[in-house]
């Protein structure tokens, strides 16, 4: 456990690193398709050792076992790792000179006191600002769509642990078009408007899922002919149109990331774009309770787990018009 908390440290603080190093990648119209493209290649390589880690599981080689299959794949995501941080080291260029020089740099932060430092930045940095809190309002949402619907579709679809793993293969395979969909969309319309965009869509198929049952469509009342699962795999028809509602569903949360990513780059000043990149991933972790606590609250409360799993979308809402007050930024080379 304490390596599990020493290395889930050390990859927050280098993704605050790797995002702010965005800008050094390419000029500010280049910075969504890194981002974008960034997020896509993860996904594909995400895919691959998925796919090899079930092929695996259900063929062991060498005379192992499925347990020795996984406890390796820990060692084999760890070998993958270093085979790609290899080319990251050897060719990124960096940023020197942004922020000052390391030496003589105080590794205490300038104030202790949270609540002024909060105060300060909303004064000197009131659209960043604006920003990073509505995407802590609309990223806890999402994050919790991603973790909870495995569970919804459990109990209100009564599919079982392959239908759900299947889903999650597939919605990672929709993460990859999620990046250069995140991509096309910054450049076409903006990273403020592509971030509305996403999450009105978002918040309209959710709604349609929702209304997804074992015989019907918008809360019955639309019936579906063979809408009851045969016992197969996918066997209701309705489970294979809500199957289909999670690629456009995966693939816009991962473009909403890209988006973010790209918005906050595109507002920052140069040399605070570690300190908000570190308020980004901060917020990203800090509230990540607040999406399964209000499933569980509503739930709870409605006896209903539709209606509590239906509760996210009061956080896309807020998030979206918070997002309204974001001005754009303005796009230079």
């Amino acid at each position: 456990m304490t390596l599990l908390v020493i290395a889930g440290c050390c990859y927050s603080i280098s993704e605050l690193f790797h995002n702010a190093l965005l800008p050094a990648a390419g000029n500010a119209r280049q910075v969504p398709a890194i981002s974008g493209l960034g997020l896509s290649a993860g996904s594909a390589g995400a895919v691959l050792l998925l796919a090899a880690t079930l092929y695996l599981t259900r063929n062991p080689p060498a005379g192992m076992t499925e347990a020795d299959v996984a406890r390796l794949s820990g060692l084999a995501c760890g070998i993958w790792m270093l085979l790609f941080m290899a080319p990251f080291f050897r060719f990124m260029p960096d940023l020197p000179g942004a922020a000052g020089r390391w030496r003589g740099v105080s590794p205490w932060p300038e104030s202790l006191n949270i609540l002024r430092t909060v105060k300060a930045l909303f004064g000197d940095f009131p659209n960043v600002m604006r920003f990073l809190v509505a995407r802590m309002i609309f990223m806890d949402g999402l994050t919790a769509l991603f973790a909870i619907t495995a569970v919804y579709t459990a109990g209100a679809l009564g599919w079982d642990r392959s239908e759900t793993a299947a889903m999650g293969i597939l919605a990672t395979i929709a993460a990859v078009l999620g990046g250069f969909l995140g991509s096309w969309l910054d450049r076409r319309f903006g990273p403020r408007n592509a971030i509305i965009g996403e999450l009105f869509t978002i918040t309209a198929i959710f709604l349609f899922q929702l209304s997804v049952t074992r015989d019907a469509l918008f809360f019955g009342l639309v019936p579906i002919a063979g809408g009851a699962d045969d016992g197969s795999m996918f066997g209701g028809a309705t489970d294979l149109i809500y199957l289909a509602s999670m690629v456009p569903t995966a693939a816009l949360i991962v473009a909403a990331y890209s988006s973010s990513r790209s918005l906050l780059v595109a507002l920052s000043p140069a040399d605070r774009l570690g300190q908000f990149f570190g308020i980004y991933a901060m917020t990203s972790t800090v509230t990540v309770w607040v999406g399964p606590g209000l499933v569980a609250l509503t739930t709870w409360l409605s006896d209903s787990q539709r209606i509590g799993f239906g509760s996210l979308m009061l956080l896309f809402l807020m998030g979206s018009v918070l997002m309204l007050r974001v001005r754009r930024p303005s796009l230079t080379t």
